[in-house]
């Protein structure tokens, strides 16, 4: 599996955190990927995540009705217009997390490196007030490649169940 190199201070901010990240395949749609990996542990969904957000901002500019939470855009349809063609640059990633955010009503912490590079920074986004109870995170490297992050003792848990899973299904083939 590809395993970015994380400097020792990105390691040990993410131990002093308590998180830990999911690595993912290099390549495009990084955000989308990661936000799917998040949300259902899979990669698999990105496109499905894509085209999930897209359909929201096409009902936002048909409907002309914005919701007041989506910072990004507020009043602006050509921004949304644009998005629609245009939702895998980069330019709209925090769009893209406010719209995921509204639409699969989660809140999202995209957690960053600061510029002196000795903590952990984040910015929560919550477009709707019912969304805290469900809570994605995500961390976005310097060079704009996005993983998912995971609270360490939650995935270590994943592990185990997914170990056990995986074994059943062993043993159910063996006796097949």
């Amino acid at each position: 599996m590809f395993q970015l190199s994380f400097g020792s201070s990105l390691v040990s901010l993410l131990d002093v955190n308590n998180l830990v990240l999911k690595a993912l395949a290099p390549g495009e749609k990084s955000l989308f990927k990661a936000l799917s990996s998040a949300l259902y542990l899979t990669s698999s969904f990105a496109d499905a995540v894509q085209s999930a957000c897209v359909e929201t901002a096409n009902q936002f500019l048909n409907t002309k009705q914005i919701p007041n939470s989506l910072h990004v855009v507020k009043s602006k349809l050509p921004v949304l217009y644009d998005y629609i063609h245009h939702s895998d640059n980069s330019e709209y990633d925090l769009l893209t997390v406010e719209i995921f955010s509204w639409r699969y009503k989660v809140a999202v912490t995209v957690y960053f490196m600061s510029t002196d590079q000795t903590h952990l920074q984040s910015q929560n986004i919550v477009t709707l007030k019912d969304a805290t109870a469900n809570k994605v995170k995500i961390f976005k490297h310097a060079s704009g490649f996005y993983e998912p992050a995971f609270d360490a003792s939650l995935y270590a848990n994943l592990g185990f169940v997914q170990n056990i899973v995986l074994n059943l299904i062993d043993l159910s083939l063996i006796h097949i």
